[in-house]
Formats: structure tokens, sequence, C-alpha cells
């Protein structure tokens, strides 16, 4: 995502929670400061029926990473 290599991104959601201080999370390592935030646009939700759902978007176009 840092480097322009995505253009969709899928997430399911599950109706459940777990983790904690050390689980990974979606950015990893450092994460991204809010200034240099990936803006996803919304394509579709998909509801899977159990609670779950698909969701699709768009990743914006940014200018170059050095």
């Amino acid at each position: 995502l840092k480097r322009n290599f995505v253009d969709e991104v899928y997430l399911y959601i599950a109706p459940v929670l777990f983790g904690g201080a050390t689980a990974p999370t979606f950015a990893g390592g450092p994460g991204l400061a809010r200034e240099n935030a990936i803006q996803l646009q919304l394509k579709r939700v998909e509801d899977l029926g159990d609670g779950g759902i698909v969701v699709h978007y768009f990743v914006a176009k940014r200018p170059e990473v050095g």
C-alpha cells in the first residue's frame, strides 16, 4: 500500500472481537501518520448473512513515494 502497488482492498469483517496490545494490524509496522493516510473509496459492501460482511474499496491514487 505504501508503494502504490495495490489498487483494491477487500476486507472481511467478522462478528467477533479478539487481539491485544501485540496483535498485528492491517497497517503493520510503525503504521502511517494521519497526514500520510491512504484514502479508500467505497465500492461495495456484501452482507454474508452470518453477521460478517465483505467491504470492497478502491485505493485512491497518490503521488509517488520517494
